[in-house]
């Protein structure tokens, strides 16, 4: 829609994950009100936008089961809002149990719809606690250095991982094509990528924060944002 901009800042207050702004009726207006509100919506177009958000509303075409677990693992405990046309409860009782924190509808008054999204900040982390949830990895040098500051050197299999899976922007790699790049890369055996991934996260003991997430029968992603140094990809 004309007048909505996606940004490639640091993630704000309230991220707003939608994909297409165009296919989104009233999102303008939805914007404005949270603004007035005192809210600070930042919207974004990529998977991605998770990365340093205290919350998250993700407007949806549908609640599909598989795009709603995606979404909880990517927020990684972030409190997490669908905004949907959908109107069956059936489908909206199955979002809550899988994690959603709320479900709202087009069809409630934008003033309800910002009193639901202020009791989701409610709920959030306070801002320097999610600020630091980020990883930082050193390229040059190999060293991954983790939320409480443990430093932990990297193997070449482990280097190409993280490539692997930042390049994918978010979304879930599937095992197969994990196992197929690293084998490209090191030779390794390409049934290895679940058994390098298990022992790569015990490695790292991140089970506060982890790095690599799960996307069931979907494949991994970055869990996390990654901040760099050095020559990445």
């Amino acid at each position: 829609m004309r007048g909505t901009q996606f940004g490639d800042a640091e993630a704000g207050e309230l991220v707003v994950y939608c994909a297409s702004a165009a296919a989104t009726p009233h999102l303008d207006e939805l914007l404005a009100m949270a603004r007035a509100a005192g809210l600070r919506p930042d919207v974004r177009s990529s998977s991605r936008a998770m990365d340093g958000a205290r919350a998250v509303l993700a407007i949806m075409p549908d609640l599909s089961p598989h795009q709603i677990v995606h979404l909880v693992n990517l927020c990684n405990g972030r409190p997490l809002a669908v905004l949907s046309p959908s109107d069956e409860e059936v489908d909206r009782v199955i979002a809550l149990e899988l994690g959603i924190d709320d479900v709202l509808s087009w069809r409630q008054s934008r003033r309800e719809l910002v009193a639901r999204l202020r009791a989701l900040l409610r709920r959030a982390p306070p801002a320097e606690a999610a600020a630091g949830s980020a990883w930082r990895i050193d390229w040059r040098r190999g060293v991954l250095t983790g939320p409480t500051g443990l430093t932990i050197r990297l193997t070449a299999q482990e280097m190409q991982l993280l490539r692997v899976l930042q390049s994918a922007d978010g979304e879930p790699v599937p095992q197969s094509a994990l196992s197929e790049a690293l084998s490209a890369s090191s030779g390794a055996d390409r049934r290895s990528a679940a058994t390098l991934i298990s022992r790569f996260r015990r490695k790292l003991g991140d089970a506060d924060s982890p790095l690599i997430g799960t996307a069931y029968g979907q494949g991994y992603y970055l869990a996390a944002k990654l901040h760099q140094e050095g020559d990445g990809l």
